[in-house]
């Protein structure tokens, strides 16, 4: 399946949804009758046709101290129009997105038999296959620089700090594929080692996260600014390549903020 259209068409329909959910909830509170505007004298009127009990419509004009109801009815009427076309656009993006499932490519492969799976190479490989290539192709521990403290990750692996634990740890957790310490070489020909890369399995897309946790000393606070700047320098952009997250004295390391970056960036 085309994993970036895919989620694409998923966040369309939920900005859809929630313009569904924003007129619906307006059109409740709005007054009954329809705004009708004409010109005369090269001046426009307005009036409101209303339906009587006996259905019959009724035509009032609006005078000018009641123009908050001619605004109300305009309203009225472009939400109406607006929920028409959102219910239609949501209909197409959810059968949109059922095709795409149906005609999965990817899932031929799962659909043979393991003694044909065996004698196949996938031309997409599922994601089984695509997380074991991201790892061969995203070595960690890269940096050489001494580890004066190290913690242990659920993983088992050795980290500098307890922040950079709890984020592997949380990562773990998730099922995030990770690397501590790959490296990542700049277009300046530096080569830099972000505390980890992380791959969005759905996306097929990988991300570089920096935690920055001393960030009350001034001489580590500059030289963090001078790294973010190197990663934007090669096109490594905040929220969109890398992930950055920050801590000090006064503003200790926040899980439930980390938990939120990855149903964010990483599901």
């Amino acid at each position: 399946m085309n994993h970036e259209l895919y989620s694409l068409l998923e966040r369309e329909r939920n900005i859809t949804e929630r313009v569904l959910d924003l007129v619906i909830k307006e059109l409740k509170r709005l007054p009954e009758g329809r705004l009708e505007i004409s010109k005369a004298g090269g001046k426009y009127r307005q009036f409101v046709r209303v339906c009587c009990d006996d259905g019959v419509l009724t035509k009032q004009y609006i005078r000018k101290k009641e123009l908050g109801l001619a605004m109300q009815l305009a309203q009225k009427e472009y939400d109406l129009r607006v929920k028409n076309e959102a219910e239609t656009l949501q209909k197409i993006l959810v059968n949109t997105m059922e095709l795409l499932k149906e005609h999965d490519i990817e899932k031929i492969y799962l659909q043979e038999s393991d003694a044909r799976r065996a004698l196949i190479t996938p031309v997409i490989p599922n994601d089984e296959q695509f997380i074991e290539e991201w790892y061969e192709s995203h070595p960690g521990d890269s940096n050489s620089f001494e580890m004066c403290t190290s913690y242990v990750t659920l993983r088992g692996e050795k980290v500098r700090s307890k922040s950079e634990k709890m984020i592997a740890d949380a990562y773990y957790s998730a099922e995030i594929p990770y690397v501590y310490e790959p490296a990542l070489h700049l277009r300046s020909g530096k080569t830099l080692y972000p505390d980890f890369a992380v791959l969005n399995v759905s996306k097929r897309r990988t991300m570089y996260h920096e935690h920055f946790g001393l960030m009350d000393d001034e001489e580590y606070r500059s030289s963090c600014f001078r790294k973010m700047r190197r990663y934007n320098d090669s096109g490594f952009w905040s929220g969109d390549t890398m992930i950055y997250t920050f801590e000090g004295q006064d503003a200790p390391f926040d899980q439930d903020e980390l938990e939120r970056i990855i149903e964010e960036f990483l599901k």
